[in-house]
C-alpha cells in the first residue's frame, strides 16, 4: 500500500499545530507588510519632483517614520509572545500531575519554541526590508535630506547588522531541531552525549552569526557616519532635537534591563548530574519511600501502575510495549555492534501497583532479553532558575535485580525472591533493597 503524498494543506495544518500563534503571526505579516507598502507609496507622492525646491512638497509627519518602524517592532512581540508560550506549555507539562498527558504536552513545548524560532525569520525578513524603505523615505522627507542616502544607511545596518543575527537565530533554531529529532529511537546512553555534543555545536553557530552582526553593526557605523559627513547638511536642513535621541536611549535602556533575567538564566550553570532519560526528569508517579543502595542505570524505563503502563513516558498498551522495547534493543546493537547488549530495565513502580502488574512487564522483559531489571526510587527536589522558575526535579537511587537467564556483572551471591508472595510494588522493591543492601543480588521468580 503506497503512502499518499502530504498536500499544501496538509503541511499547514502540521505547522499550525506546532507553531502557537501561527495564524496570528501569517495575518500580522500581511496585514504590517500591505501597511509598510502603504507607507512607501505615500511617502514617494509627497518627494518634490526633480528639479523643483524641497520647500515645495508636503513633509510627511514624523509618525509615518514611527509607523513605519512599529510594524516589525509589533510583529518582533508577536513572535516573542508565540516562543513564551511554547515554554509556558513546556513547563506545564513538567509540572502536570496526569502521567498520561505530561510527555505528550512537554513535546508539544519542546516543538513550540524552536519551530517558531526558525520560522519568525521568514516573517521577520521581508517587513524589515519593507520597514527600512518606508522609514528611510519617511526620514528623509521629514528631515529634507537626500533619500537615497538614508536608505543606504539604513540598509547598510540591517543588511551588515541585523540580518547576522536573524540567520543565527534560524541556523540555531533549525540544527537543535535536527539535534533533537536525530536522536529519537536512541538508546539512554547515547542520547546524552548526542544532545550534549549537539546542542554545544549549535551554540558555536550561534556565537559565530552573533560575533558577525555586532561587527557588522559597527561597520555600518563608521561607514555611515563617513557617508553623512561627506555628504554634509544643506542649510534648510531639518535640525533634529535631542528628544528623539533621548528616546532611542531610554527604550534602548529599558530593553537592557527588561532582558537581565534572561542573561542570569544563561549565566548561571545548571547542577552537574547523570542524565537518565526524559522518563525520569518528566515523571510523577511516586515510588516506594526506599533508599536504593544502587545507581540508576541508564536504561530504557518503564513506569506502571495499576492502570498505566507507560514506555519512556510514553502511554503504551502491551503490544506498544514489546515494539518499543525490541526496537531500541535493535537500535543498540546497531550503534554497539562490537559492545555487549545493554539488558539493564529501569522499573518505575507506584507503591500500590499490584503484583500480578509487576509480573507483566517483567514477562516482556524476560521475552525481549532485559533481564537486569533495576526497581528506582525518587525523591521530589525543586530547582530555583532566574527566568524558568522553580522546576520539579528528581533524585533517583536503584537496587538491582535479575531474572532468570543471566547472571550477577560481579560475582556474588543470588538470593532467589518469588514475586508472588509479595502483595504489591512496594513490597517486591524494599525486599530487592534490603537483598542488595547486604551485598547479595536478588533473582526474580515469577
Amino acid at each position: 500500500m503506497e503512502r499518499s503524498q502530504p498536500t499544501l494543506q496538509d503541511l499547514a495544518r502540521h505547522i499550525a499545530h506546532v507553531i502557537p500563534l501561527f495564524w496570528v503571526l501569517v495575518i500580522a505579516t500581511v496585514v504590517i507588510g500591505i501597511g509598510e507598502l502603504a507607507l512607501i507609496v505615500i511617502v514617494a507622492r509627497r518627494q518634490p519632483p526633480a528639479g523643483a525646491p524641497a520647500a515645495s512638497a508636503k513633509r510627511p509627519s514624523v509618525w509615518f517614520t514611527i509607523a513605519a518602524v512599529a510594524g516589525p517592532v509589533l510583529l518582533a512581540a508577536l513572535v516573542g509572545a508565540s516562543i513564551h508560550i511554547g515554554h509556558l506549555t513546556l513547563l506545564r507539562g513538567l509540572a502536570s500531575t496526569r502521567p498520561e498527558e505530561t510527555v505528550k504536552i512537554v513535546v508539544d513545548g519542546l516543538e513550540a519554541f524552536p519551530n517558531t524560532k526558525s520560522f519568525a525569520p521568514f516573517l521577520l525578513g521581508p517587513v524589515v526590508v519593507l520597514a527600512t524603505i518606508a522609514a528611510s523615505l519617511s526620514a528623509a522627507a521629514t528631515l529634507n535630506v537626500r533619500p537615497r542616502l538614508l536608505v543606504r544607511a539604513s540598509a547598510l545596518f540591517v543588511g551588515a547588522g541585523l540580518s547576522p543575527f536573524l540567520w543565527g537565530a534560524f541556523k540555531y533554531s533549525a540544527l537543535t531541531i535536527k539535534t533533537l529529532a536525530g536522536v529519537a529511537g536512541v538508546d539512554v546512553a547515547m542520547k546524552e552525549t548526542m544532545i550534549t555534543r549537539g546542542l554545544e555545536e549549535t551554540l558555536e553557530v550561534l556565537d559565530w552569526w552573533a560575533m558577525v552582526g555586532t561587527i557588522g553593526f559597527g561597520v555600518a557605523l563608521v561607514v555611515t557616519t563617513v557617508m553623512v559627513v561627506r555628504a554634509g547638511v544643506p542649510p534648510n536642513g531639518h535640525r533634529v532635537s535631542w528628544r528623539a535621541p533621548a528616546l532611542c536611549l531610554a527604550a534602548a535602556a529599558a530593553l537592557f534591563l527588561a532582558a537581565e533575567p534572561l542573561r542570569a538564566e544563561n549565566a548561571k550553570p545548571w547542577p552537574p548530574g547523570r542524565s537518565l532519560g526524559a522518563a525520569l526528569t518528566v515523571n510523577i508517579v511516586a515510588t516506594p519511600d526506599v533508599e536504593g543502595p544502587d545507581e540508576t542505570p541508564q536504561a530504557e524505563t518503564v513506569t506502571i501502575t495499576n492502570d498505566l503502563t507507560l514506555g519512556d513516558g510514553a502511554p503504551r498498551n502491551s503490544e506498544e510495549l514489546r515494539n518499543m522495547l525490541v526496537v531500541m534493543r535493535n537500535n543498540y546493537l546497531l550503534l554497539h555492534p562490537s559492545d555487549e547488549v545493554n539488558e539493564n530495565l529501569v522499573i518505575v513502580c507506584a507503591p500500590d501497583t499490584r503484583t500480578e502488574r509487576l509480573i507483566e512487564i517483567l514477562q516482556w522483559a524476560k521475552l525481549t532479553e532485559y533481564r537486569r531489571p533495576a526497581f528506582v526510587f525518587g525523591k521530589r527536589t525543586t530547582l530555583e532558575r532566574p527566568l524558568i522558575g522553580t522546576l520539579p526535579r528528581w533524585k533517583w537511587t536503584a537496587a538491582k535485580a535479575l531474572i532468570p537467564g543471566v547472571g550477577p556483572e560481579k560475582p556474588m551471591p543470588i538470593v532467589t525472591l518469588t514475586v508472588d508472595d509479595y502483595p504489591n510494588c512496594e513490597a517486591v522493591g524494599r525486599a530487592v533493597a534490603a537483598v542488595r543492601r547486604d551485598g547479595k543480588m536478588a533473582g526474580l521468580d515469577f
